[in-house]
C-alpha cells in the first residue's frame, strides 16, 4: 500500500504525466458533454397539434388536440422557438382569436389562441338559449367606478319621468316612479366606447357599455321602454344598474323613495307603448333610428 501511494505521488510529481492526465480528462468532459448535448438536441418531445380543424372563436377541448414528436431542438434552438405551445394542458380549455382558424395538422402558436376573457366578443359565448344580449350605455359615475365585473350580478331599476295622466299637477320633469324591475342579472362583458374589454391586459378603461342577456319577454319590454323614451326625445323611461347590495342614489345622493314593484313598472311601460310593434323596430332598426 505504501509502495504504491509513493508511485502515485511519484507520477503525480512528473508534470508529463500530469499534463497527459488533463487532456485525457477535458477529452472525456468533451465527449459526455457533446453526446449529452446531441441527446438533448435530438431526443422526442410531444407537443400538441390540431386533430380537426377549429373555427375562430372556438373553445378548444381535449378531443380537438392530439401530441406529436418531434425533435427537442427545433423548440428550443429551432424557427419555433417560443412561437408554439409545448404542452397538451396549455391548450386544452383556450379559444381561438377572433379572425384564426386553425387548420387540421397545424401546431398551436402563441398568437392564435387566447383566454376566454381575452376575446373582444367573449361576453356573447355566455348567453344562455332563448335570451338576447342588451347593452346599457354606462360611463364611469354609473358604473360606480368600474364595480361591474364580468361574471358578477347586478340588479336592474327603472325609473320614469313625465306626468301620470291621473295626476295632470305633477311637473313634467318630476320622477313619479322608480322601482326594481329584473334582479340578479349576470354581467357577460363591460365594454369600452371601442368595444375593448374595460379589464382587459390588466388594465382599467373607462366603460361604456354594459353587456347582458335578457329572456324573450323582458327583452321585448326593454326595446319598448327604449323606442319610446327615444320617440319623446327625453329619458322617459330610464333604466338603470345598479351592483348587487347597493342601493342606487341620485345626483345628489339621495335614494328615491317613491318605489313600486316590478309588476307596476311591467304595466306602465306596455301601458305607454301600447301601440308600438317592437318587434318590427328590432328586424327594421335603421329605420327607427333617433342618433342622427
Amino acid at each position: 500500500m505504501n509502495n504504491f501511494s509513493m508511485k502515485l505521488k511519484k507520477a503525480l510529481g512528473n508534470k508529463n504525466i500530469v499534463t497527459a492526465l488533463c487532456f485525457l480528462l477535458i477529452g472525456i468532459i468533451l465527449i459526455v458533454g457533446y453526446q449529452w448535448r446531441l441527446n438533448s438536441a435530438t431526443a422526442p418531445i410531444k407537443i400538441p397539434y390540431a386533430l380537426k380543424t377549429i373555427d375562430p372563436q372556438t373553445e378548444i377541448t381535449e378531443d380537438m388536440v392530439g401530441t406529436l414528436e418531434i425533435a427537442s431542438d427545433s423548440i428550443k434552438n429551432g424557427k419555433l422557438k417560443g412561437l408554439v405551445y409545448t404542452q397538451k394542458k396549455s391548450v386544452v380549455g383556450m379559444y381561438t382569436n377572433l379572425q384564426t382558424t386553425i387548420y387540421k395538422g397545424s401546431f398551436f402558436y402563441k398568437d392564435s389562441i387566447v383566454k376566454k376573457e381575452s376575446l373582444a366578443s367573449a361576453s356573447i359565448l355566455d348567453i344562455p338559449d332563448g335570451s338576447t344580449p342588451v347593452t346599457l350605455n354606462i360611463n364611469m359615475q354609473s358604473s360606480y367606478y368600474n364595480s361591474f365585473v364580468p361574471g358578477d350580478y347586478f340588479d336592474l331599476y327603472v325609473r320614469t319621468i313625465g306626468t301620470l295622466e291621473e295626476d295632470k299637477s305633477k311637473s313634467k320633469d318630476q320622477e313619479i316612479l322608480f322601482g326594481k324591475l329584473i334582479d340578479k342579472i349576470k354581467i357577460l362583458g363591460v365594454k369600452t366606447s371601442n368595444g375593448e374589454n374595460v379589464f382587459s391586459n390588466g388594465e382599467k378603461k373607462v366603460p361604456s357599455g354594459l353587456v347582458f342577456a335578457l329572456p324573450e319577454k323582458q327583452f321585448l319590454l326593454y326595446k319598448k321602454a327604449e323606442y319610446f323614451s327615444k320617440l319623446q326625445n327625453v329619458a322617459v323611461i330610464q333604466f338603470i344598474a345598479v351592483p348587487r347590495g347597493q342601493k342606487y342614489k341620485t345626483e345628489d345622493g339621495t335614494t328615491p323613495t317613491s318605489t313600486v314593484t316590478s309588476e307596476q313598472l311591467e304595466k306602465y311601460i306596455n301601458d305607454k307603448t301600447k301601440d308600438i310593434d317592437v318587434k318590427q323596430i328590432i328586424e327594421n332598426p335603421d329605420d327607427y333610428n333617433f342618433d342622427e
